[in-house]
């Protein structure tokens, strides 16, 4: 069961879409203009970051971002992180708020990337732009097992195809990674999608069908550097998968661990029970949140301590 304060925060949800008249962010697709807006209004309603954790805008080789610093973080160590939205909205600072705690729990610096989105750039830019982010923060010194990847939702989904596209340049891979709620299969076939329907809040089927629609621009949904469940997954390093049991992209996650562990990949998939659609970010101050971020932050910092112990 969901907690009583994550419950307050589904509950309060459910009346804001009742009185928008029970539509959804995403029920029906938008104009580029209206898409635009709309990313403007959620960066204007962003959860402020937690004091005591600096941030400041950076480039990080060819890509802009948002760096987040918490006081005592380990400068050598940093987390890449791919924010939500579905390569349709997000930003790094609307999603800053979850991003500067995962800093803080791992004990070293962030840096979110704000890679290009489908009414910029569809289907492979963000993860061109991932990679290039990735090649700019060795470029800058950082070793590769100082780095971790993370990041949520769809940016989940991506955290994880940058790893793959590195190892297909020939780089050398990060630590670790967390993928949390991911989406992996923009198929839309997972079972979970139909069972969850009436228990998520942030997540749904037709919604995914415009962001899936607007990001491929006709590409093939099974192409596995869209698709990470058709992805080769063999040399990743451990990742820890997480997500939530009451949510539309449940199957996604525990797809993604199943093929992770059958290509030898050290994975652990963590199921929060009666958590929605990434709750980190809509509910941060309640206990589910609190538990998975000092897990998610524990092991992320193991990664880095046993990649230069």
């Amino acid at each position: 069961m969901a907690s009583r304060e994550l419950e307050a925060v589904v509950a309060a949800i459910r009346e804001e879409e009742r009185q928008r008249g029970g539509s959804r962010l995403g029920s029906v697709r938008p104009e580029v203009d209206d898409l635009i807006a709309r990313k403007a209004a959620m960066n204007a309603n962003f959860v402020p970051i937690p004091e005591g954790i600096a941030h400041h805008e950076g480039t990080v080789g060819t890509i802009p971002g948002i760096w987040f610093e918490p006081e005592q973080a380990d400068r050598s160590r940093v987390i890449l992180y791919c924010h939500g939205g579905g390569f349709m909205f997000g930003s790094p600072i609307n999603t800053g708020h979850v991003t500067a705690r995962l800093a803080r729990a791992a004990g070293c610096v962030a840096f979110s990337l704000d890679y290009r989105l489908s009414h910029e750039a569809p289907f492979p830019a963000p993860v061109e732009d991932a990679l290039a982010a990735y090649r700019g923060l060795l470029e800058q010194g950082f070793a590769p097992t100082s780095i971790a990847i993370a990041g949520d939702s769809a940016g989940a989904g991506l955290a994880v195809l940058l790893m793959v596209a590195a190892r297909d340049a020939g780089l050398a891979l990060p630590a670790g990674c967390l993928s949390s709620s991911p989406w992996t299969d923009l198929e839309m076939t997972g079972a979970s999608i139909q069972e969850c329907a009436d228990t998520d809040v942030h997540c749904h089927l037709p919604g995914l069908q415009m962001m899936a629609d607007a990001y491929l621009a006709g590409a093939d949904p099974r192409d596995p550097r869209a698709s990470l469940l058709h992805a080769d997954l063999s040399g990743l390093p451990p990742i820890l998968i997480q997500t939530g049991g009451a949510e539309v992209l449940r199957d996604d996650a525990v797809r993604l661990a199943e093929r992770a562990r059958e290509s030898g990949v050290d994975v652990t998939l963590d199921v929060i029970e009666g958590a929605v659609h990434i709750w980190q970010y809509i509910a941060p101050d309640c206990p589910e949140t609190w538990a998975s971020e000092a897990k998610a932050g524990a092991f992320l910092k193991a990664t880095m301590d046993r990649s230069t112990g």
